[in-house]
């Protein structure tokens, strides 16, 4: 079994965070179950720094996953303190029935919508390559007048939910789940694939498909291209309900990999389902895919935020990003306003010779015909005239060294081999 090394010594949060990893089939350890001792300063300006300064030490003493958060509360009326301080405000040894006390004498005669706050937590996930990912959630809400609630711990007890009406300490494991935003979208995202025929498959099914999908030698089963969702499921030997039109696997945004088939290219009507915590933590698990397979080809996204967009088009390593369409239909021109075509371009990083829409006119031999339009004087109008001497030196320096050359090289290996992915 995998395992997943949380960060922590807590013992209250370590209970929240198998509640939450509970079906992932995986062994969730604390630091000290681990058997790692570490000494780690929290030196960092946000929630993101002090989350991965955690996580990158304790992944210097293991090659398992390893996860780190860093979370605290914000309250508008106090500047936003106790913020990042939230575990050390007013010393880590101070019991948080003080602290609450002290938080709420100073907010002594602040009326309600004043009393905005929020919880902040960012965690910070260092993969057994070493590779950092991060991502933050917050809850909004007001501070109530007294502590109320014992499911909770730390701050839960005068955190208040507007829409539940009490504190985040009176709150059941479930009710935090659909508090969240990702919660409520989740089960949105989930109802509308179920609609459109799409059935989300059992870890145990999902575990068998994916042995018929991939085969020993690590290559995909041919069998299975342009196959139903239903007869892929009769191969495989697992029962779906008739009427399926889509097999959905949900998958750990973690396990990315060219020996995950549910994270590589298939052919077939079965796709994973992955959820991350915003935008942000979307594109980077985007990128991550499409580098795993797929670079330079086409990928779609729905979304009605236009800078969301603009940062998808520019971050991506594909050379067509559609926008609220099917992506069969868009990418091949029927949906959207590109050429009409078959057969798509990849461009470089997917290793063809051009990214378009491949045409009738990508296949003419053009002759051009070019008349000059001008003289070398009429370009050079404005432009001082060069001197009558070499323009640099390349090519003369004789004082580098075999280290230098060799530090030079390893340097733009690891910047092309950073930007390819590899």
């Amino acid at each position: 079994m995998n395992k997943i090394i949380f960060a922590t010594g807590n013992a209250g949060k370590m209970k929240e965070i198998r509640e939450i990893l509970q079906d992932m089939n995986m062994e969730i350890l604390s630091m000290k179950e681990a058997g790692i001792e570490a000494d780690i300063i929290e030196d960092g300006k946000t929630f993101e720094e002090n989350a991965m300064i955690k996580a990158k030490e304790i992944a210097k003493y293991t090659d398992e996953i390893v996860l780190a958060d860093d979370s605290g509360l914000e309250i508008d009326y106090l500047n936003k303190e106790p913020g990042i301080y939230s575990a050390r405000y007013m010393g880590e040894d101070t019991p948080y029935e003080v602290k609450n006390a002290n938080l709420l004498e100073r907010l002594k005669g602040v009326e309600k919508d004043k009393r905005t706050a929020r919880f902040v937590c960012a965690i910070a996930a260092v993969l057994p390559n070493k590779e950092v990912l991060t991502t933050r959630g917050t809850i909004e809400g007001y501070i109530g007048e007294k502590p109320v609630g014992k499911n909770g711990f730390g701050y839960d007890p005068i955190f208040y939910v507007e829409e539940y009406g009490c504190s985040t300490a009176e709150l059941s494991m479930e009710q935090k789940n659909e508090l969240s935003h990702r919660g409520k979208a989740l089960r949105a995202v989930k109802e509308e694939l179920k609609k459109q025929g799409g059935y989300f498959l059992t870890k145990e099914q999902s575990d068998k498909l994916s042995g018929f999908l991939l085969r020993a030698n690590g290559t995909m089963n041919p069998k299975i291209v342009g196959r139903t969702a239903l007869k892929i499921a009769e191969m495989a030997g697992i029962t779906v309900p008739a009427g399926t039109k889509l097999l959905v696997s949900e998958q750990d945004p973690m396990n990315v990999s060219k020996k995950n088939p549910y994270s590589r290219e298939k052919l077939c009507p079965v796709i994973a389902f992955f959820t991350v915590d915003g935008w942000e933590a979307a594109c980077e698990l985007s990128i991550r895919i499409l580098q795993n397979e797929g670079a330079g080809h086409t990928m779609t996204l729905h979304t009605k935020n236009k800078d969301v967009v603009r940062e998808f088009a520019l971050r991506k390593p594909v050379s067509r990003i559609l926008v609220n369409t099917p992506g069969a239909l868009g990418g091949v021109g029927a949906s959207t306003g590109l050429a009409p075509a078959l057969t798509l371009g990849c461009g470089a990083v997917g290793g063809s010779a051009t990214s378009d829409n491949i045409t009738p006119m990508n296949l003419i031999n053009i002759r051009r015909v070019a008349w000059g339009l001008c003289e070398l004087e009429d370009l050079r109008k404005g432009s001082p005239v060069p001197k009558d001497e070499p323009a640099c030196e390349c090519g003369t320096r004789t004082d580098l060294t075999p280290e230098d050359i060799e530090a030079i090289t390893r340097e733009i290996m690891k910047r092309l081999g950073a930007g390819l992915g590899k």
